[in-house]
């Protein structure tokens, strides 16, 4: 089966529009892929300001641990767990 003249200009057509369409939509693609913006890198201050934020929470971080090491040292804390470990041991002597 043999296209005519006409349908054979036709189907060039359409056949050139799907190709300006590809070519258009795989452009687009690149660009949309290469594309370098502000919100591809990082601002200075941004960064600066997270890594200030991580060093007052690892500081913060440190001085509970101290705080809860200085409780647990504490004469108060020895009292409780000497009183606790007493009536563990009672019990077990029972």
């Amino acid at each position: 089966m043999a296209l005519t003249k006409t349908e054979l200009k036709e189907l060039r057509k359409l056949l050139e529009a799907k190709h300006a369409e590809l070519v258009d939509r795989v452009d687009r693609s690149i660009v949309a892929g290469t594309r370098v913006d502000d919100r591809t890198f990082p601002d200075s201050m941004d960064a600066a300001t997270r890594v200030q934020e991580e060093d007052e929470l690892i500081d913060l971080a440190s001085r509970v641990r101290t705080i809860v090491e200085e409780i647990a040292r504490s004469p108060s804390s020895t009292r409780v767990r000497t009183a606790s470990a007493s009536r563990a041991s009672v019990r077990r002597r029972w």
